[in-house]
Protein backbone atom coordinates (compact mmCIF):
# COMPACT_ATOMS: atom_id res chain seq x y z
CA UNK A 1 0.00 0.00 0.00
CA UNK A 2 1.46 3.36 -1.14
CA UNK A 3 2.13 5.83 1.89
CA UNK A 4 0.08 9.18 1.58
CA UNK A 5 1.27 12.23 2.58
CA UNK A 6 -0.04 14.38 5.31
CA UNK A 7 -1.28 17.83 5.35
CA UNK A 8 0.84 19.96 8.32
CA UNK A 9 -2.36 20.30 10.34
CA UNK A 10 -2.08 16.47 10.81
CA UNK A 11 1.44 15.76 11.04
CA UNK A 12 1.38 18.52 13.77
CA UNK A 13 -1.53 17.00 15.78
CA UNK A 14 0.31 13.45 15.21
CA UNK A 15 3.50 15.39 16.81
CA UNK A 16 1.61 16.64 19.78
CA UNK A 17 0.01 13.43 20.78
CA UNK A 18 3.00 11.56 20.33
CA UNK A 19 4.64 14.22 22.96
CA UNK A 20 1.78 13.87 25.08
CA UNK A 21 2.11 10.30 25.30
CA UNK A 22 5.60 9.95 25.73
CA UNK A 23 4.99 13.01 28.66
CA UNK A 24 2.75 10.14 30.87
CA UNK A 25 5.21 7.63 29.46
CA UNK A 26 8.15 9.21 31.64
CA UNK A 27 6.20 10.81 34.60
CA UNK A 28 4.79 7.29 35.12
CA UNK A 29 1.10 9.03 35.12
CA UNK A 30 -1.51 7.04 36.82
CA UNK A 31 -4.67 5.75 35.08
CA UNK A 32 -6.70 9.17 35.22
CA UNK A 33 -3.82 11.25 33.96
CA UNK A 34 -3.75 8.70 31.30
CA UNK A 35 -7.29 8.93 30.38
CA UNK A 36 -7.07 12.25 30.69
CA UNK A 37 -4.88 12.60 27.87
CA UNK A 38 -6.03 10.03 25.76
CA UNK A 39 -9.47 12.05 26.09
CA UNK A 40 -7.23 14.86 24.51
CA UNK A 41 -6.05 12.87 21.92
CA UNK A 42 -9.56 12.11 20.97
CA UNK A 43 -10.28 16.26 20.84
CA UNK A 44 -7.32 17.90 18.80
CA UNK A 45 -6.48 14.69 16.33
CA UNK A 46 -9.65 13.03 16.04
CA UNK A 47 -12.23 15.73 16.39
CA UNK A 48 -14.27 14.50 18.99
CA UNK A 49 -16.55 16.40 21.44
CA UNK A 50 -15.66 14.90 24.21
CA UNK A 51 -18.85 16.09 26.17
CA UNK A 52 -20.98 15.05 23.00
CA UNK A 53 -19.06 11.86 21.86
CA UNK A 54 -17.21 10.71 24.39
CA UNK A 55 -18.02 8.65 27.50
CA UNK A 56 -16.17 6.99 30.53
CA UNK A 57 -16.98 4.06 31.98
CA UNK A 58 -19.73 3.18 30.00
CA UNK A 59 -21.65 0.00 31.31
CA UNK A 60 -22.24 -2.65 28.78
CA UNK A 61 -24.59 -5.36 29.06
CA UNK A 62 -24.06 -9.20 27.99
CA UNK A 63 -24.71 -11.80 28.51
CA UNK A 64 -23.85 -12.26 32.47
CA UNK A 65 -22.71 -9.75 34.74
CA UNK A 66 -22.09 -5.97 33.07
CA UNK A 67 -18.84 -4.71 32.23
CA UNK A 68 -17.17 -1.30 32.15
CA UNK A 69 -15.59 0.34 28.95
CA UNK A 70 -12.92 3.18 29.75
CA UNK A 71 -14.13 5.04 26.54
CA UNK A 72 -16.91 5.00 24.57
CA UNK A 73 -17.33 6.69 21.15
CA UNK A 74 -20.95 7.95 20.49
CA UNK A 75 -20.89 8.84 16.78
CA UNK A 76 -24.21 11.09 16.68
CA UNK A 77 -23.34 13.05 20.10
CA UNK A 78 -27.32 12.92 20.75
CA UNK A 79 -27.03 10.24 23.66
CA UNK A 80 -30.34 8.56 22.76
CA UNK A 81 -28.37 5.48 20.71
CA UNK A 82 -25.57 3.18 22.24
CA UNK A 83 -22.02 3.67 21.23
CA UNK A 84 -20.59 2.17 18.40
CA UNK A 85 -16.92 1.52 19.66
CA UNK A 86 -15.85 0.91 22.88
CA UNK A 87 -12.50 -0.23 24.35
CA UNK A 88 -11.09 -1.34 27.67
Amino acid sequence: MARQKLDRETRKSLVEARKMIEDVAKADGNEAETCRRVERIFESLMGYNALKHISREYAIHGAGSTEHCDFAIQLDGEGDEDPLYWWN
